[in-house]
């Protein structure tokens, strides 16, 4: 499958809206609460921390809602990939991300995961229960742009996640149930099970990627 191809498919899904206008330079007045930035030269590079230098390559989102899903969409392996196959990310494609909002019981549990990994993740020494929480998001994200495909392959994790995350205690608890059971193995087995469609994406193959 062809990166063009595979771009198609993503830009192509319903109930995508564009952010157009609340796209803005990070210079520019206006900043509030729950606004995201994007910073080319991190390895996440959006983030709530308002970038401290080189901020004229820096954009500002504004979001008066569900700020944690977007900022975990925004991050994932899908949205890596695609603003991956530019050579420069500009305004004009940040804009045009396709942004998928799922119903608002979804967008519950990434917030809920988001929240935890916003509290614990430390870039110069992440925490292995973090770093798991956030595959669970990432893969939430995959299974919410392309359901179908996640069922037809035996990977869906949406329900036991939703349900781990109601009935949970903390992230402890969800790092204890998640470290040894049946959605770490179906996240295990993305990329093999999905060559053609998961795997690129996972593995960021953004040109002429075929097999």
């Amino acid at each position: 499958m062809s990166t063009s191809v595979l771009l198609d498919q993503i830009k192509s899904k319903k109930n995508m809206t564009l952010l157009g206008s609340e796209v803005h330079n990070a210079m520019t007045a206006g900043a509030r609460d729950g606004d995201i930035y994007f910073n080319p030269l991190k390895s996440r590079p959006f983030s709530y921390l308002e970038p401290e230098e080189y901020l004229r390559r820096c954009y500002r989102i504004s979001s008066q809602e569900h700020s944690g899903y977007l900022l975990s969409l925004f991050n994932s392996s899908l949205m890596t990939f695609w603003l991956g196959t530019r050579e420069k990310v500009t305004k004009e494609d940040l804009v045009a991300m396709p942004i998928y909002l799922p119903v608002d019981e979804e967008i519950g549990v990434v917030e809920k995961l988001a929240e935890y990994v916003r509290v614990t993740h430390c870039p110069l020494s992440p925490r292995l229960e973090t770093t798991r929480i956030m595959r669970v998001i990432d893969t939430l994200i995959l299974e919410f742009y392309f359901p179908d495909h996640l069922k037809q392959i035996g990977l869906s994790i949406l329900s036991q996640v939703s349900h781990d995350v109601a009935t949970s205690g903390g992230l402890d608890s969800l790092d204890a149930t998640w470290s040894d059971n049946e959605v770490r193995d179906k996240i295990s087995l993305l990329a093999i099970r999905s060559p053609l469609l998961l795997r690129p994406i996972l593995e960021g193959k953004y040109t002429d990627y075929n097999i």
